[in-house]
């Protein structure tokens, strides 16, 4: 009686014990599960909605909202059982749907289900427990209360993994899996008829049943990638197991000519045959699932119960061997997905096949969650792919940290000691042997697993005992734990005690010590610390590289991170006034925000209207490449997904590690910018194509400070409201698609033959060279003009000047570019020669895209007047207009306000650059432009341009470059019309009216 009754202490005590550990757990998963729902306080139910509620939710048509209410009536009982059901309607399929506003339960639905799955779970145990102990009172303490607890931890986990509000109820099907289904599998072998059975009696039986199993599975079986897996609602393959461990130890304790009698060493030929059909039996198992884990923990438990029965070695050794034959070959033919699961085992952060990142996406769960995990229903264990069955002991280690990952690894460990402890006090051979066959299922079912979600062997297709999802293995589970508990309350009075028994109890300790060894030593201390403690920060930011749907192989970053850096403010995007042109989209108002422009798809709301939305792509952009503005790691506040770590893993802490954005202040004037493509847009749709009669819808303007260099305005037309373009208008445009490309900011970064606007540089050239006083006989052309440059003789038959020009006649520098004489300029570049115009233009002037001197030499007259092979951006020659307004003083040009003082250099000396205000002032009083800026409050000084363009339209781009006012510079500008003819009929009615709108 007193052994009874410490018996019954000792479950009842740990019983208690775990019933309040998880009573404590449920509270904390459902608060953390509540803590990081995303779920909007004013979300839509979608099984109680109208047509019009469901309709605007989905953001669908009102037509459409009612197909989907008609579509409910119709579903078992008349709900969705996920939101993400009704986005996979037929109806529904070819529209973008989004469930962010939907919910398929109320939290309090949500919680009603949650207490009840827990109440059946805790009652079906507690029925459990006072049937053992009345049935069997000297049954084994511990495997209830460790059956109860890694059951109850499974729980906790599943409930995290699915959103309760949205998804499918797994959750409470595990429960009535666990409360109806495993525990009644768990009772079978306790009520008194199975006691009656002779099991031994029944070994074709088992085989048989196995055999019929199998060839049902064959014929009728189905599952994912063609596998034979499910048949008729369940998996056969659990059934197999057991029964095969049941003819397994029948048929070796039979031949063995008596329960308690020594079994030869060896079994003879005629009796090791059936024994030899077992491996072929795995093999067709294997061949079948397409998977190592049933055939594994088949053949495993085949071989550890052989060499217990035989106290031969060389059984699991030489087993072992056939079995890695069978990998091998599996592996080389490309059976299912053995071939994927050993490409992920020895590549898991970079292989070529495109399943293979479910292995880097499990250890992504144990390394970000860290050595403390993240706290129950706090992680995101929902991005791990079957992270409920296959994978759960990565969504447990993620949530639980190493603390629970190695707890559970113990747990297992003690249910497999206790397993071959009963082994041991069993008082048959064919107990020892079924506790034996039973616990190595158990144990190498946990070793699988766990070794493959933790990399130390490669995924298999098998279940955490206990604690992953799915009624099959359950029952198979707690059936095991069943008969366990049947022999340990049979065991113990009467141990076996025979010539056998110092040899098996060898070979059992060999295995309790190789199993528990596997468990604590391999998974849990060679795998699980580096990943959870030593290298979890590492790991957690590591990327994975495996190959998309499009066939490509990006850079794939751990979505936790993501879906965090999501969740951190996204910096404004001021004007240098401080009037907000970007911020992130408030709750209230993100049905009108864009998203289209941020790398990470964030909602924003642009005030700065079609004037800013090639700044707001190139500024919203990462920003890749020498001259980028792209200002995305300011803006997000993070360079890389690293630095994310540590605030994601305190995102609930009280004190939170902060990580926000930047604002980034522009140095664009948002009135300035908004006149200026205003002003643009007026000129362009007064002017017409020769060709078609079309308005000419292309060109550019830019506006520079003098004295900083910082960019007052740079519009470019065509452009697009990035507020209201939509996503596929966006890409279109990304991808080229519109020949005007309206992507392009032509301020910046078009390209383009200066023509005229070049003399700038060129008389600026002569001004440094002591040439500025060279005078011309211009008879508006000249023949046969001949030059060397770099020791090769060029000759050019003819230059002139524009047609409709008349000889200029004696002409200086100062009339020259007053007048624009092509002649002079072209005489004048044949003096300075390439490498001076080069060094002023690239070196001084900052011109990015000048020919090398050689090729600038080869083209040299025609170079000189900006006819050559010479190209500028619009910026840079408003920069280069900057120089000469600054007295000589180049600034850089800035796009951002500054955290320092401008930086500048000189580029030219002050008197000639005061030199060259006055010829410039020249053009716009008496020269080319003159008259154009009459009737404006300050006096202008500039440079007209004419650029033959050879392609396309054959008009010349029209350019005005210049800067105001004359006497006292502060703005310096630059203009293109794309084919609008002459500088002073296009180009400089825009600039006029911009510095209209500015002074």
């Amino acid at each position: 009686m007193k052994k009874l009754s410490a018996h019954a202490l000792i479950e009842l005590g740990l019983m208690a014990y775990v019933t309040i550990t998880l009573l404590l757990g449920s509270w904390l998963v459902y608060q953390g599960v509540s803590v990081a729902s995303d779920v909007p306080k004013l979300a839509t139910d979608l099984n109680t909605a109208d047509y019009m509620q469901a309709a605007h939710a989905l953001g669908v048509s009102s037509s459409l909202g009612t197909a989907v209410v008609e579509a409910r009536s119709h579903l078992t009982g008349g709900k969705f059982t996920s939101v993400y059901q009704a986005q996979h309607l037929t109806l529904l399929r070819t529209h973008h749907v989004s469930t962010d506003a939907l919910v398929a339960r109320t939290p309090a639905e949500g919680l009603n289900l949650f207490e009840r799955g827990w109440l059946l779970f805790f009652v079906s145990f507690l029925l459990a427990q006072g049937v053992l102990r009345i049935r069997y009172p000297r049954a084994d303490p511990y495997l209830l209360p460790i059956t109860y607890l890694l059951s109850g931890i499974g729980l906790l986990i599943l409930y995290s993994v699915k959103d309760p509000l949205r998804d499918s109820l797994v959750f409470n099907a595990q429960c009535i899996g666990i409360g109806v289904y495993g525990i009644a599998a768990l009772l079978i072998p306790l009520v008194p008829v199975f006691a009656r059975l002779n099991l031994r009696r029944y070994q074709y039986t088992y085989g048989v049943g196995a055999i019929v199993l199998m060839l049902c599975l064959i014929v009728f079986g189905h599952g994912p990638g063609g596998i034979h897996i499910r048949l008729w609602g369940f998996e056969p393959v659990e059934i197999i197991k057991i029964l095969m461990v049941f003819f397994i130890v029948s048929y070796l304790v039979d031949k063995s000519g008596s329960a308690t009698a020594s079994l030869n060493p060896m079994p003879r030929i005629k009796d090791f045959a059936p024994l030899a059909l077992l491996y072929a039996f795995a093999l067709v198992l294997f061949v079948v699932v397409k998977d190592l884990g049933p055939a594994l923990l088949l053949f495993g438990a085949f071989l550890a119960i052989t060499y217990v029965s035989t106290r031969r070695a060389a059984y699991p050794i030489v087993g072992t061997a056939l079995l890695l034959l069978a990998c091998v070959v599996a592996y080389k033919i490309h059976l299912g997905f053995f071939t994927t699961r050993v490409v992920m085992w020895l590549h898991p952060w970079a292989n070529s096949d495109p399943r293979g990142s479910q292995l880097a996406e499990g250890l992504w769960g144990f390394a970000t969650g860290g050595p403390f995990g993240s706290g129950l229903g706090l992680g995101m264990p929902e991005t791990i792919p079957r992270g409920g069955s296959d994978l759960i002991f990565a969504s447990l280690g993620e949530q639980l940290g190493i603390f629970g990952t190695l707890s559970v690894l113990t747990l297992f460990g003690i249910l497999t000691i206790r397993g071959f402890a009963i082994a041991l006090r069993s008082r048959s051979q064919f107990d020892r042997l079924l506790a034996c066959g039973v616990t190595v299922l158990l144990a190498l079912q946990a070793i699988v697993i766990t070794g493959g979600v933790s990399g130390l062997l490669p995924l298999t297709g098998v279940t955490l005992p206990f604690i992953s999802f799915g009624t099959s293995s359950l029952v198979a589970d707690f059936f095991s734990v069943g008969i366990l508990l049947y022999l340990s309350a049979k065991s113990g009075v009467a141990p076996l005690k025979n010539d056998l028994t110092a040899a098996s109890t060898k070979a059992i300790r060999n295995l309790s010590l190789t199993c528990t060894g596997l468990l604590i030593v391999g998974v849990g201390l060679f795998k699980l610390l580096p990943l959870e403690v030593f290298h979890s920060s590492e790991l957690a930011s590591r990327r994975l590289f495996t190959p998309g749907a499009d066939g490509k192989t990006p850079g794939n970053e751990n979505p936790r991170l993501l879906k965090y850096a999501h969740l951190v403010p996204r910096g404004e995007i001021l004007d240098r006034n401080g009037t907000v042109l970007a911020r992130d989209a408030i709750a209230e108002n993100t049905d009108i925000a864009s998203s289209i422009l941020t790398p990470d798809g964030r909602s924003r709301i642009y005030s700065g209207g079609p004037a800013f939305g090639q700044i707001m792509e190139l500024v919203e952009s990462p920003g890749v490449g020498a001259g980028s503005l792209g200002q995305n790691t300011i803006l997000r506040g993070f360079a890389r997904y690293s630095d994310l770590l540590s605030g994601y893993r305190h995102r609930f802490a009280i004190r939170k590690v902060s990580v926000a954005g930047r604002n980034v202040t522009l140095t664009l004037d948002l009135k300035l910018q908004t006149n200026a493509l205003s002003s643009l847009q007026q000129v362009l749709s007064s002017l017409r194509d020769r060709d078609t009669g079309k308005a000419k819808i292309r060109g550019a303007a830019v506006v520079v400070d003098v004295a900083t260099g910082q960019i007052l305005a740079a519009v470019s037309n065509p452009t697009f409201d990035p507020q209201t373009i939509s996503r596929s208008d966006y890409l279109l445009l990304k991808r080229g698609s519109d020949p005007a490309l309206p992507i392009l900011n032509r301020a910046i970064y078009g390209v383009y033959p200066p023509g005229s606007t070049f003399k700038i540089v060129t008389t600026a050239s002569a001004l440094a060279h002591g040439l500025g006083t060279t005078v011309i006989d211009c008879r508006h052309a000249v023949n046969n003009a001949k030059w060397t440059s770099y020791g090769v003789r060029y000759t050019r038959n003819r230059i002139t000047d524009e047609d409709g020009m008349r000889p200029h006649g004696r002409t200086d520098l100062a009339k020259a570019v007053r007048v624009s004489c092509n002649v002079y300029f072209a005489n004048l570049g044949i003096l300075l020669g390439a490498d001076a115009i080069y060094d002023t233009a690239h070196n001084k002037f900052g011109f990015r895209y000048m020919p090398a001197p050689a090729a600038l030499g080869r083209d040299l007259p025609d170079a000189a007047y900006g006819q050559g092979l010479d190209r500028v951006t619009p910026l840079e020659m408003a920069s280069a207009c900057q120089t000469v307004a600054n007295g000589g003083l180049l600034m850089r040009p800035a796009f951002f306000m500054p955290n320092a003082a401008p930086i500048g250099s000189r580029a030219m000396a002050v008197g000639d650059a005061t030199t060259l205000q006055q010829y410039l002032l020249g053009v716009t009083t008496s020269g080319t432009a003159a008259g154009v800026f009459n009737g404006l409050p300050v006096t202008v000084a500039g440079k007209t341009g004419s650029a033959q363009n050879t392609q396309g339209d054959k008009s010349s781009h029209s350019w005005f470059a210049g800067f105001a006012p004359a006497d006292h510079p502060t703005l310096a500008f630059a203009c293109i019309i794309e084919n609008g003819g002459a500088g002073r009929e296009a180009a400089a009615p825009v600039c006029r009216d911009i510095l209209r709108a500015a002074f």
